[in-house]
This record gives structure tokens, sequence and C-alpha cells, in this order.
């Protein structure tokens, strides 16, 4: 018996000494992105949990840094290849993925002696510029400053000359193969970038502060012009400040849209509709130097409907447009000027093009391109460098676009939309296709487009000829979508066929009503099927269509009853997921209840069902469900309010658990399209409902922590409406209306406290950002979006800016009347 017992307790120690790795705290140890996280080949990873590591911990103690450290021995696998060791912890371990890791999804397993973690995944790029910040944690401040220098420890930055060792820091001095491009405040910065030679995978990188940065500034650190991993502040601000510039004479009444630079937050472009003349008025601003003037030139777009003749670089801070009077028309080349606009110069470069041109596009390496029009315009395309004017040949990334002459290749999406088959036998109607690469199209073809009762699976080649064949496994269908109720039916819904009684313009593709989705890993196509009341997912191999029948758990169906059914898909997990009911349904209803999620495994060949606490009431609208770093999120309409939800249904692919949110006190809630997602934090944010949509405030779901805030509505206000979340500082700006409707005012919540901070409007400003409406002679509303005398639709405006690189808020600002009078820049604390 003794030696029973001492078996028992050695079995619960070992156990008590399994490594466990929090699937969703395997993070980019600099940029803290959420799970699934991307880190660089030669960056740092950060891997939480429990029991990994010793309780006084461990250090690598010399260079080059160890695969293997501690008592019990601690290795770290990334894709079966040991990375070298920074520290071990009992809750967390910091690794360098090697450079010699393959790009992609990859997995992660810790062992710890003679036990090991289960693995969990992450993403590995290539590069991926990411600043280390004082917290740690990815956001807010970073850097030391030293006098006009700022200092900064950044990883991902790639490969160096001489180049890097996986584990170990250079021997002399090592820079990044790749340019770096530096911002503060979206004012260019000189960067002096190395590799340093004290810390594994990370570069000393120091810039000199641009004149005109200020505190509360955004840091940009980006390689080739790439999207930074990260965007921390330079030196922060304790309070939102707002910046403002009037517009000078005459400009109010024609402003209608407002245009900023991508990295400049106080940098904008104001301008009216398109005159007869083809040129739009317009006038810079500069919020930050109180600065506006009219732009003297004509400033024209290649298409005559075109709402904006200006384009704002990706990554950049100038804007450019087309210089006119046009010179013909867009098929002739319309214009051999084009303007320039730099935040650090009071007016715009103009530049003499060597040939007319009609499209004017930004690159990636920060240049401008000039492209003539017509069949040769890419190759007689050039470049335009934005800083000096200097005109240049055209790079290599343009050069592969004319290849082939022109024409829709059957294989597109064009080819897709319009292909037909007959494999015989009255099998000729396409119910799902799908391109699998190589040229080669999955169809499933049947005898009939709504009511099928016998189909085939073919491949078909790129000329649209039927390359090979088969049945679908006998007795089996494929389930199709129903079709979309008619006018009035749902929420969001609209007569089909368009006004005027008048035919619909059809797309072949869209009346295809089969439901599949195309898995890579490995090479196939999974449709869904039913067999009289039974339904399943069919995989089809890619080649050779060998095909392997998964059924769903016994008494479950899919949930069939919306038009929007479609398989979401989980990319860390490589699972496919699909609402599932305990009922049978086969026909549009609205709302289309779900009682849980149904996930497949392709590679195990399994289903399970993971049940709501509680029936959700699917939406027959596309926002009512999506995918957010790997959470399937669901919003459950609600049966007092149908037009708003009620509560979220939330599975998390990592660990297969489902969790229910719903804010307290409210009676619902929107999620109005994709701005309410906010990957960066894994969290959804859309306006409550009381009475009306926002008067319930905002409400704040946290998927990763499973958390639902609600912001409210302060005194003095009937609603607000969310302008944007700043994750860089972890706020929430929005657009509150006033309780009589005189006016409306920004708000800034914080995320961290939960404080709230307004806004003071500059003086003679009433409204800031959108127009609320306003009721009109007679019962109607007024312009702005809606209808013109005689049925003409209004203009587009923009009135209002977020701008998250940035931290700003740029906004258009009224009168008591109404009248545009200047433009205000938020600068987000």
């Amino acid at each position: 018996m003794r030696g029973l017992v001492a078996l028992s307790i050695a079995a619960a120690a070992a156990m008590a000494q399994n490594p466990v790795v929090s699937a969703r705290r395997v993070q980019n140890a600099h940029s803290g992105e959420p799970a699934p996280s991307r880190v660089p080949q030669g960056g740092i990873l950060r891997i939480e949990g429990f029991n990994l590591g010793p309780a006084e911990g461990a250090k690598a103690q010399a260079m080059p840094l160890p695969t293997r450290i501690g008592s019990p021995e601690i290795e770290v696998m990334i894709n079966n290849r040991a990375a070298p060791i920074f520290s071990v912890d009992p809750d967390k371990i910091l690794v360098q993925v090697p450079f010699e890791s393959p790009a992609g999804l990859v997995q992660v397993t810790v062992r710890r002696g003679e036990q090991r973690s289960r693995p969990a995944q992450f993403r590995v790029m290539q590069t991926l510029a990411a600043v280390a910040t004082r917290n740690g944690l990815g956001f807010g401040e970073a850097g030391v400053r030293e006098g006009s220098k700022l200092k900064l420890t950044v990883s991902g930055l790639g490969q160096t000359d001489p180049a890097a060792t996986t584990g170990d820091v250079p021997g002399g001095e090592a820079k990044p193969r790749l340019p770096v491009r530096a911002f503060v405040g979206g004012l260019a910065a000189t960067a002096d970038v190395k590799l340093s030679g004290v810390n594994v995978g990370e570069f000393d990188v120091t810039l000199d502060i641009p004149e005109g940065a200020a505190p509360g500034d955004l840091i940009t650190i980006s390689l080739n012009g790439a999207v930074p991993a990260n965007r921390p502040v330079f030196d922060r601000i304790r309070a939102p400040e707002a910046l403002y510039t009037a517009l000078p004479g005459g400009a109010g009444a024609q402003a209608r849209i407002l245009r900023g630079a991508d990295l400049r937050g106080a940098f904008a472009i104001v301008h009216g509709n398109r005159g007869e003349d083809g040129c739009y008025p317009a006038w810079v601003v500069d919020t930050g130097r109180n600065r506006a003037a009219s732009i003297a030139e004509c400033l024209i777009a290649a298409q005559p409907n075109a709402a904006s003749p200006v384009l704002a670089g990706n990554e950049q801070n100038v804007m450019a447009a087309l210089v006119g009077p046009a010179a013909g028309d867009a098929a002739a080349g319309i214009s051999n000027k084009v303007a320039i606009f730099n935040p650090v110069s009071a007016e715009p470069m103009i530049v003499t093009t060597p040939r007319a041109i009609s499209t004017v596009a930004f690159l990636p390496d920060g240049s401008l391109a000039g492209i003539p029009p017509g069949a040769q315009g890419i190759a007689n395309a050039f470049t335009i460098n934005p800083a000096t004017g200097e005109i240049g040949p055209a790079p290599a990334i343009l050069g592969g676009g004319a290849a082939g002459g022109g024409g829709a290749i059957p294989g597109g999406a064009a080819g897709l939309a319009n292909l037909t088959v007959d494999l015989g036998d009255g099998i000729k109607e396409i119910v799902y296709a799908v391109g699998a690469g190589q040229g080669t199209q999955v169809v499933v073809v049947a005898d009939s487009g709504s009511a099928p009762t016998k189909a085939k699976i073919a491949t078909v080649n790129n000329q649209g000829a039927v390359q090979s064949s088969v049945d679908l496994p006998s007795g089996w269908l494929p389930l199709l979508r129903p079709l979309a109720a008619a006018a009035g039916g749902g929420p969001g819904g609209g007569a089909p066929g368009g006004a005027g009684g008048g035919p619909a313009i059809v797309n072949p593709a869209a009346a295809r009503r089969g439901v599949g989705v195309l898995n890579t890993a490995p090479l196939s196509v999974l449709l869904l099927v039913r067999n009289g009341d039974k339904h399943a997912v069919v995989s089809i191999a890619v080649p050779g269509l060998a095909m392997q029948v998964t059924e769903v758990p016994s008494g479950w169906f899919v949930s069939a009853c919306a038009p929007q059914l479609a398989f979401s898909a989980f990319d860390t997990t490589r699972q496919f997921v699909l609402f599932g009911s305990q009922s049978l349904a086969a026909e549009t209803a609205n709302p289309c209840n779900a009682n849980g999620f149904l996930v497949l495994d392709p590679a195990a060949r399994t289903f399970q069902a993971v049940r709501f606490q509680g029936i959700a009431n699917l939406r027959q609208q596309p926002a009512g469900n999506t995918n957010l770093n790997d959470f399937l999120f669901v919003a459950s309409v609600g049966q007092a309010q149908p037009l708003f939800y009620d509560s979220l249904y939330v599975l998390d692919s990592l660990s297969g658990t489902v969790s229910q949110m719903a804010p307290d006190g409210l009676r619902g809630f929107t999620l109005p399209g994709q701005q309410y997602q906010v990957a960066e934090l894994g969290a959804l944010v859309g306006p409550g409902f009381s009475q009306a949509a926002g008067d319930g405030g905002l409400i704040y779901f946290d998927l990763e922590n499973s958390v639902t805030s609600v912001f409210p509505v302060p005194e003095g206000f009937r609603s607000v409406a969310l302008v944007e979340v700043f994750h860089s500082t972890r706020k929430i700006v929005a657009l509150g209306t006033k309780t009589d409707g005189s006016g409306t005012q920004l708000l800034v919540y914080d995320l961290l406290n939960n404080d709230l901070s307004f806004v003071p409007n500059p003086q003679g400003v009433a409204f800031v950002g959108n127009l609320p409406a306003q009721a009109a002679p007679g019962g109607g509303l007024p312009g702005g979006g809606g209808q013109l005398g005689g049925g003409q639709a209004a203009p587009p405006t923009i009135y209002i800016v977020p701008n998250v690189k940035a931290n700003t808020v740029l906004a258009m600002c009224f009168n008591a009347n109404r009248q545009p009078v200047g433009v205000m820049t938020l600068r987000v604390p």
C-alpha cells in the first residue's frame, strides 16, 4: 500500500510539472499583437502559461543564447526547430524565432524534462517592424529622448549585412538589407539603424526628431513601406488636444469633402464638388500650423463621377492630384501635370510629366507612378519622387500587369461567373464553383439549381473544358442555401430587381446556391450536402476527386434557413464552422434560429457540436456573424426589437469554448459594418439601444477576456456615435449629440480606466463632424446624402476622418446655422 501511495504522489508530481501554454498568449513580444500573432524571422516571441519554468526562473548567461536551459531541462520547439531562449519563468518564456523558420503558420511546443505542452500556433513573417514600448505591452510610449534624438528598440527588420546569426549578436556593425523609413507625427525622420551588439534579435534605432513633432505624436517605423506591427507614442499627452483652423472666405459654402494625409493627422485638403469645367475647388489646411489657403491649381480626376481628385499615399505623409484643366479625356490622357502636397511645404509642388497621364498611384517605396492611358499605359509609366519631383523609370512592380493582351481568363472571377458545363443526363446547372489553383476549377453540377435530384463533381480547365467528373456519394445531394426574402421580409432587406419595375441584372454566380469552401491543407473542396433529413460535409480531394463524407452529430442540422449560409474558417486550428440547429429548416426564416456551432475538423474527419446557452436568432444580413482573430461570433436578434441584437455568442477556436455576452440594462445594440471590429484588441464595439440607436452609449465586447463594458451617454447628450477605437493609446472617440439637438461634440472614453473626456468645440462652432438629422418643413429630412428636388441624389460628403495611424480625428466644423466654418484636428491622448 505504501508503494502505491508513493507511486501516486510521484505521478501527481509529474503532472504538476507538465507545461501548459496558453494558446492566446503566444505573442510578438514587442507588438503584443493578439493571437494568432505575427512574429518575424529573427524576432522575439513571448509564450505565457503555467508550469513553464522553475519558481526562481532562469536566464541565459552568455552568447550565443542556449536552446536548452534550467533543470529539469526546458526546450522550446518551433516547427521542430529549437529556439534560442532568453529567459524562463513559471508563467512566461522569451525566445528568438530562428531566421531559418519558414514563413507561415507554425506550431510551438514547450518541453520541460520529459513533459511536453500541447502545441500552440503563431504566424512567422519574413519581416515585420515592431517597436518595444516602455510598458512592454506594445502600446503607449516608446523610446528614450536625448536632446534632439529619440532612441528606440525595434525588432523584425529582417536580415542584415553582414548576415545575423540566430541566437547571437554581431561581431561588428550590421545594417538591415531593406530600407527603413521613419516618421514622428507623420513627419519624416532621419534614422540611424543597426543591429544591436548587446541584445539578440533587436535593432538600435536613433531618430532625429523632426521639426514640428510634438508630444502625443505616433512613431512609425516601416520596412520598405510595409505596414508596421505597432505605432507607439512619442512623449504622451495627458488630455485631448484640439487644433482649429478657420476656412478662408468663401470656402465654407463649397466645402464637401475632407481628405487627410495618411500619417499626418493635422494635414488635410478640403474641396467642393466637381464644377462644370471639371475642376474641384480646393483648399489646403494644416491645423498644426493654423494655416489654410486656397489651392490655385485646378484639381481634376479622370472619372467624371469621382467623389475626390485627391490621393493620399499609404504609409506616407503626402497627397497628390492631377492638375487641369483637362486636355482630352481619360482615354487620351487628361493631364501632364501633378500637384504634390507635403506638410513641410507651404505650397504644392507642381511636376510636369514627360507625357499625358490619366492615373497617379502611390507605390510601396514612397514614389508616385504616373500611368498613361491605353493598353500600353503600364509600359509607358514612370515614377515621380514626391520630395524632389524627379522623374524616373517605372519599377518592376508595375511590369506584370499588362501581359497576355487582355481578356478575361475563364478560370478567373469573371470566368467562373459565366462558366457553363453540361455533363449529360440533364446535369447542367452549376450550383457551386471555386478556383483550386493551377488552372483548375472545381464545379458542382446538378439537374436543377433549386431542387436537385442528381449531381456530379467536375474539374474544368481555364478554357472551360471538363477534365474529369464523378458522382456525389450515393444518396447525397448539394444542400442549397435558401432564397432571400422578398421586399420587407427581413431587417436590412430590399426589394429584388431594383427600382422602376424593369428586369433585374442577375450575376450567374450569385444565383448559385450551393455552399462550399476551398480547404488548402490538404487541397480539397468542402461541400455541404444532404441525404433526406441528414446533413453532412463531403470533402473532395483536388486533384483526383476522391470523396469522404462527414456527417453532423446525431440530432443536429445545419442552420440552413438564412441566405447568408456559409462556412467560416479558423486559420490557426484549420477548422471550419457552421451554425447548427436541433430542428430542421430548409426554407428562409427570419430570424433563423441556431442552437450552437458545428465545428468540422477535415483532417480528423470529425464534427463537434458546441451548444449555446439558449437560442440565437440569426438575422438575415451579412453583418450578423463573422470571424475576428479566430473568434467566431454571431449576434442574436432581439425578440422585442428585431432591428437590434440582444446578445453575442462567441466561439474561441483555440479553446473550443463558447461564451455569451450581453450588455446589462439595455434593450439591444447594433454592429454597424466592419468599423465595429478592432483586430488589434480582439474586440467589438457598437452603439447601444434603449429607445433609439446610440442612446444606450457604446458597447465594448472584449472577446479576449469575455468581458462586456458599457460606456454611457453623458448627461446633456441624447446619443453617441462611434468614431473610432484608437488602439495605440487604448481610447474610444465618439460623437455626442446634445439633448436638444443644438450641437455635437467629440468625446473620448478611456479603455484602461473608464474615464470620459469632453473635447470643447472651438469658439463659434456648434457642430463637428457629421451633422445629425434635422426635421425639414413638411416632416422630411434635408440633403446630406438623401434626395434633392426632382429625385436627384445629393452629392457625397465626408465631414469626419478618424486616423489610427496618427491618433487623430479630422472634423469639419459648423456654426449654429450648419455652415462649414473650419477644420479641427483632435489629438487623442
